[in-house]
């Protein structure tokens, strides 16, 4: 049986590496992991059936990385430059787009990883750009996976900071009324998901990569609480009045300008937008009990 083509951009990025470390295991599939000329090559997920090639894909795709593209049955685009500003942002990763489109043979070929932040009226910079990109691409014929708060033994990103502040913060945060909800995937369903689009055929197309049993914010902060145990102060917040303390803290650069943006990330959920989008075919396990998910 011949191995199914891939190409993962990002692949020095955290998923990137969990990824290449899961179809090296589950095996028939052969994978050109692009990286940045400058990522750390220390402890990448090495195989096989593995190959590297270092490109900026803000610059012209060189020919040998150019015809890996070409003959890919999949590119799973995983890169993303973050920043500040709002319109360069766009403009770069519209770049690493318009580089591969150049050479992608079919636009369902290509699969760009979105998040739940992305919504018509989201409030973090994150969250904006990752929704025009997902809209522009949508039109284009990709398939996005919009994606949810991706929960691992190690964790990264939003959830982190979420852990971080469970683990060494000696109060309770308990949210009012009307507060967010939390999507919650588990790494390994996150994965699987992939797997599924690489060894089926699914069209063009948004699809969620997040549970459609949502979770409110108080909830999943009592699960956390009680997996990392500690003497904690009960501590009422009034989440439209915390949302707004943010928004205006974080506007006038009084916060940390990552920190900000992870909370912005966090805090803004669009349910109405979110339950738009299509259950991918092979992925009805993300739907898991939620005792489960942490």
């Amino acid at each position: 049986m011949t191995n199914r083509s891939v190409v993962v951009t990002g692949a020095h990025s955290y998923l990137g590496q969990k990824l290449l470390e899961h179809l090296s295991a589950v095996g028939g599939f052969d994978v050109t992991a692009l990286i940045t000329p400058w990522a750390d090559e220390d402890g990448l997920i090495k195989g096989d059936h593995i190959t590297y090639f270092k490109a900026d894909l803000q610059e012209a795709l060189p020919e040998k990385e150019a015809a890996r593209v070409r003959t890919a049955d999949r590119v799973l685009h995983f890169g993303w430059i973050r920043g500040k500003d709002e319109d360069k942002i766009l403009d770069e990763n519209r770049r690493m787009f318009e580089n591969l489109k150049e050479h992608i043979s079919s636009p369902d070929n290509l699969v760009f990883i979105s998040s739940v932040a992305a919504s018509p009226d989201t409030l973090s910079t994150y969250g904006k750009t990752k929704f025009k990109m997902a809209q522009e691409l949508s039109k284009y014929g990709a398939i996005i996976l919009v994606t949810g708060l991706i929960v691992d033994k190690e964790p990264k990103g939003p959830y982190k900071l979420l852990v971080s502040v469970v683990k060494k913060i000696p109060f309770s945060f308990r949210f009012t009324k009307n507060s967010v909800k939390v999507y919650p995937i588990r790494t390994d369903d996150f994965l699987n998901a992939i797997v599924a689009i690489l060894s089926a055929p699914v069209s063009s197309g948004s699809y969620r990569l997040y549970p459609s049993n949502a979770a409110d914010i108080n909830d999943f902060l009592d699960r956390l609480e009680k997996k990392y145990l500690r003497t904690r102060v009960p501590l009422p917040i009034s989440y439209k009045l915390a949302l707004g303390l943010l928004k205006s803290t974080h506007r006038l650069g009084i916060l940390p300008a990552t920190l900000g943006e992870k909370l912005l990330t966090f805090l803004y959920k669009d349910e109405a937008y979110l339950a738009t989008h299509a259950t991918l075919p092979g992925s009805e396990n993300i739907d898991r009990p939620f005792d489960e998910l942490i």
